[in-house]
């Protein structure tokens, strides 16, 4: 087991609520987990908290950009018939650029092999 004092500094970008984290290790190290499942203001089912996560993640001006660029991406096939909406597939983008759309870096995907190579 890793002690708190391990660098989460890798997290801070990430929907991982990083003093959470630590009060939870906090918590799990000392046996005191009588707290661990009082009322939290986040999604019960996954525990995450989604209005932290877009405000510390998604609604970055670079984050905004990069789906706006996906979407267009997606519309732009959509328009040319290769996708379609529930059809299960995604556009991947060859080059991992969400903002260069060029038709050589396009390509439909699964769904399953696009998110999958990660």
């Amino acid at each position: 087991m890793f002690g708190l004092s391990e660098d989460f500094e890798y997290l801070e970008d990430t929907w991982v609520d990083v003093d959470e984290l630590k009060e939870f290790i906090n918590m799990y190290a000392h046996g005191n987990l009588d707290n661990l499942f009082e009322e939290k203001p986040y999604n019960k089912e996954n525990g995450r908290n989604y209005k932290s996560d877009y405000k510390k993640f998604q609604s970055s001006p670079e984050q905004i950009a990069d789906r706006a660029s996906r979407n267009s991406a997606r519309k732009e096939l959509e328009k040319q018939g290769r996708v379609k909406k529930g059809d299960g597939n995604d556009v991947h983008h060859e080059d991992g650029n969400p903002r260069n759309n060029g038709k050589k870096n396009l390509k439909v995907v699964r769904k399953s092999k696009n998110r999958g190579d990660k």
